[in-house]
């Protein structure tokens, strides 16, 4: 399951700090991480992975980041790195939402709506167990309802036939009315 499963099921954001070689190993292990998923190379120190739900409270998506550092992820302010990747995860959803709306994008089949985030016992063991040796759950410093789209986003996302913006509408416009200079012989 790794980190992104365990954040797929139970809809909490979470940071994962490499504290310790012996509880990061045995972390590993007890998410069942086996061949199909990929590990944090050596060097990363802290791994990050958040939730995007789709309406009913359904996980659609999870963006997954790490880094070299230990204390990276901390949730420490406004401009610190979390807070930073929380607004582009904010504009992602917004921008997906806007684009829907218009209808340059489109998402194909409706037969997925995300998984429905449920914490069950043996999750509940995992967030408990770890809590005490490197897992951070974020779920007071990121506002949930910020990242919850008003669409089912996932990957069978399709570009519409391209509409100009009015924007580029109104610019067109005006290069289509500007004065033209005479050239003087």
């Amino acid at each position: 399951m790794g980190l992104v499963g365990l954040v797929s099921r139970t809809g909490k954001p979470l940071v994962f700090v490499r504290e310790s070689e012996e509880a990061w190993t045995r972390a590993w292990n007890v998410m069942n991480a086996n061949k199909d998923v990929r590990k944090p190379l050596v060097d990363t120190k802290s791994i990050l992975a958040i939730p995007i739900f789709s309406p009913g409270e359904h996980v659609s998506m999870v963006v997954y980041a790490d880094s070299e550092e230990l204390e990276f992820w901390k949730p420490t302010g406004d401009s610190s790195p979390l807070s930073v990747l929380l607004k582009a995860i904010e504009g992602f959803v917004s921008s997906c939402d806007d684009m829907v709306a218009r209808k340059v994008i489109s998402f194909e089949t409706s037969a997925f709506d995300g998984l429905n985030a449920k914490v069950t016992k043996t999750d509940q063991k995992i967030l408990s167990d770890y809590q005490r040796k490197g897992l951070l759950d974020l779920e007071e410093s990121v506002r949930a309802p910020l990242l919850t789209s008003k669409n089912y986003l996932h990957r069978d996302c399709v570009l519409n036939e391209r509409t100009p913006e009015p924007l580029e509408l109104i610019q067109e416009a005006q290069v289509a009315n500007r004065p033209r200079r005479s050239s003087s012989v």
